[in-house]
């Protein structure tokens, strides 16, 4: 059997659904473009079945279900389903090899598994004469119809998917650090600067070659063996070639950790520390040049959702704080997109931006617009640039939030760089503090915010405003500005129960240009404008 007769079997070689290899279909479906011109880098990709409404305004937002491939070495298989699993987009995947056809969860990937349905591995051998029978569920017609969901839905549960164990990786080493004497502000900033160090090294930035000219063990930063001083040089020198003072470690905070500290989190992200079997943190699984940007940017939600040792609220269910699921995020945008479409010269703000998954989204559709007109000519690092400088704008009060937020978009920058291509040249990262992102109370009389915000309009303005109500007499510090605001504007912006959304959705109609759309999402509702 061929790849063409497979798909020909599970009817996907005639489905509009089907998003053939090499045709547009696929290099610019909108908001996972990104993700499969990586898996098409993976091996032999067929296609993606996918799910999408045939009418209205979100039928672009699709919804991948089924990869297919064509592999010419079994283990090549295995490398493909590791892969996937990173990406955290598709849910099934189907591997034709030279002998058979193999089936795995891409949600699901856990090698050290004690049974095949443990690692992930849904149908480990199909004879080509079984396809019909053995991947039943996984046609065309049950997958638009719904019916795949009840054969196959229980083999991707929420919580082997990556990016939950990821977060729950990160969470579990967070605590240690923390037990170890490390406040939460330099724990954060230890794990957020290896998140960044790990994805440079993953997607090829940080080469032993590029290390030996900056006079560089790799060792000494890596692995348990790291040491201060070589990870200090390795920070200045990233510092100034890149200009990317992501999760920068301020005096303070460097003082409080030791190499002890260092080398545990070192071991842990290049998974060659044996404690880290003990606290059952495998990072090796990971491939952080494959994990969706959009993942890396909700560490910060697990840390806001970290129950307190104490039984107090975390800081997350205080300030009302959550993480977007990105397939809410992209609904958003597709109705935001059809309302008035994102293009180049319109700028885009997230009033309380938390760790960045809109601005994101947004800052991709634009960089995969501009791919889109050039035919597939890669852009220029300094078009990357200007992409975001001009046109993603966020507000966010948590400093902690706001590195995460700077850290996920110039990430999303550096995903549409080729990395030999930075080797020599003098560009360098953005500097998005107080210019693009800013550290601010939306509701403040006075910041750098403000300065901006009153001389700029916004064409979009898209975000999820904390579902908090303040109420008279418990007014935190924290939402003191806010609720000042409620009061002076009582009677032109009223406000249910006090909730600070619906304060959100009246504070940013003056921010909007005359054509500007707004779509927040809010208790109960979506408001779109």
């Amino acid at each position: 059997m061929t790849a063409k007769e497979l798909l020909v079997e599970l009817g996907y070689r005639d489905s509009p659904n089907f998003l053939t290899c090499g045709t547009p279909d696929l290099e610019h479906a909108p908001y996972y473009a990104h993700v499969f011109r990586k898996a098409e880098k993976i091996g032999d990709l067929s296609g993606v079945y996918t799910l999408r409404p045939q009418t209205g305004p979100t039928q672009d937002a699709i919804v991948p279900v089924v990869y297919v491939f064509e592999v010419a070495y079994e283990e090549q298989a295995n490398k493909i389903h590791r892969l996937v699993w990173n990406q955290n987009v598709v849910p099934f995947v189907i591997v034709k090899t030279p002998n058979d056809i193999k089936l795995y969860s891409g949600f699901r990937y856990n090698p050290q598994g004690k049974s095949p349905a443990a690692q992930g591995i849904l149908e480990a051998s199909i004879a080509f004469s079984e396809v019909a029978e053995r991947l039943e569920g996984l046609d065309a017609e049950s997958i638009d119809n719904g019916h795949v969901w009840e054969k196959w839905g229980p083999q991707g549960t929420t919580e082997t998917r990556v990016d939950w164990k990821l977060l729950d990786s990160l969470n579990t080493l967070d605590q240690k650090l923390r037990d170890d004497d490390l406040d939460k502000n330099t724990s954060h900033a230890l794990i957020g600067k290896y998140v960044y160090l790990r994805y440079l090294r993953d997607r090829g930035f940080l080469t032993n070659n590029k290390l030996a000219q900056w006079d560089i063990d790799p060792d000494k930063v890596f692995t348990r063996n790291a040491c201060l001083d070589s990870f200090k040089s390795l920070i200045e020198r990233l510092d100034d070639w890149l200009n990317g003072s992501i999760f920068p470690l301020n005096g303070r905070e460097e003082s409080r950790f030791k190499d002890s500290h260092l080398q545990f989190v070192a071991g842990v992200f290049y998974g060659d520390d044996p404690e880290s079997r003990q606290l059952h943190l495998d990072f090796q699984a990971y491939d952080f040049s494959h994990i969706p940007i959009e993942t890396l940017s909700v560490i910060y939600q697990q840390f806001l959702h970290t129950p307190c040792k104490d039984g107090e609220q975390s800081a997350g269910q205080k300030t009302g704080a959550y993480y977007t699921p990105i397939l809410l995020v992209n609904f958003m945008l597709a109705e935001l997109h059809e309302r008035r479409p994102l293009t180049t010269g319109m700028k885009v703000l997230d009033p309380s931006c938390g760790s960045g998954a809109f601005l994101v989204q947004c800052y991709r559709h634009l960089i995969e617009r501009e791919l889109a007109k050039g035919k597939g000519r890669a852009l220029r690092p300094t078009e990357l640039r200007e992409l975001l400088e001009k046109h993603i704008f966020g507000v966010e009060r948590n400093g902690d939030a706001c590195r995460v937020a700077e850290l996920s978009l110039i990430l999303t920058l550096l995903d549409y760089i080729d990395p030999p291509g930075l080797a020599n040249g003098s560009f360098k990262l953005p500097v998005l503090r107080d210019k693009n992102i800013f550290e601010a109370d939306f509701f403040a009389p006075e910041s750098a915010w403000k300065q901006y915000g009153a001389r700029t309009k916004f064409d979009w303005i898209v975000g999820n405003p904390p579902w908090i109500e303040v109420k008279g007499g418990k007014i935190t510090q924290e939402d003191r500005h806010v609720w000042e605001w409620m009061q002076d504007n009582k009677q032109g912006c009223p406000t249910g129960g006090h909730q600070v959304a619906e304060a959100f959705a009246w504070k940013v109609i003056p921010h909007s240009a005359v054509k500007g759309v707004i779509g927040l999402l809010l208790p109960a509702m979506t408001l779109f404008k």
